[in-house]
């Protein structure tokens, strides 16, 4: 953030609602969230598989067998935050049958905890 001051309003990420894109971070500051997290990871000392989700997070073939969970994880949130906020979910349609083969859940029982997480977050703001 010290380095790019200007990141968060020119990926519009001050309200909370929308993920940056890795292309466009890329093109812009010739470096994306994934990457910058990674080496924060590896500062840190977090586990090499921990180092290894953080960087791949969008990326579910190509990370190590330890991280394909955690990524799969990390993957089914954002899909579920992006439907709650009708953000543009394109990155899902790529990799959910293995993200959700990955989690060991169906697409019926993704609906189903999908909408539990939305009863969650309904009563939350009320």
């Amino acid at each position: 953030m010290q380095r790019f001051p200007s990141y968060c309003q020119s990926f519009r990420l001050e309200h909370g609602r929308k993920w940056p894109n890795v292309v466009s971070e890329d093109k812009e500051l010739n470096t994306d969230h994934a990457v910058v997290g990674y080496l924060i990871a590896r500062h840190w000392n977090l586990p090499d598989f921990i180092c290894q989700a953080v960087r791949f997070h969008h990326e579910i073939l190509n990370t190590e067998h330890k991280a394909t969970t955690m990524v799969a994880i990390l993957q089914m949130a954002r899909h579920i935050y992006n439907v709650y906020c009708n953000n543009n979910d394109s990155e899902w349609e790529i990799d959910h049958e293995r993200v959700l083969e990955e989690v060991g859940i169906s697409r019926e029982g993704l609906k189903e905890f999908e909408e539990d997480v939305y009863d969650i977050l309904k009563g939350q703001q009320e």
